[in-house]
């Protein structure tokens, strides 16, 4: 069974990008069914989050410049 959960662990990180941690929890959420947790993985927005927040952060300082410039 080890072996079962390690293939369907790199086969899900293969086929998402998400890191192990990530692929674990949705495998074990799933009951380590593959296809469960790639459902739930997109479902779930896959990884924008990560999108997300790199984007956020430069809007965040081009912000904190603007009042600066108007006093």
């Amino acid at each position: 069974m080890a072996a079962e959960r390690q293939e369907a662990l790199r086969e899900f990180v293969a086929v998402t990008g998400a890191e192990e941690d990530r692929a674990r929890f949705f495998l074990e959420s799933a009951g380590w069914d593959l296809q469960i947790a790639l459902a739930s993985f997109y479902e779930d927005g896959g990884d924008e989050d990560i999108v997300t927040i790199s984007q956020a952060t430069p809007s965040s300082v081009s912000r904190g410049t603007a009042p600066r410039e108007k006093r």
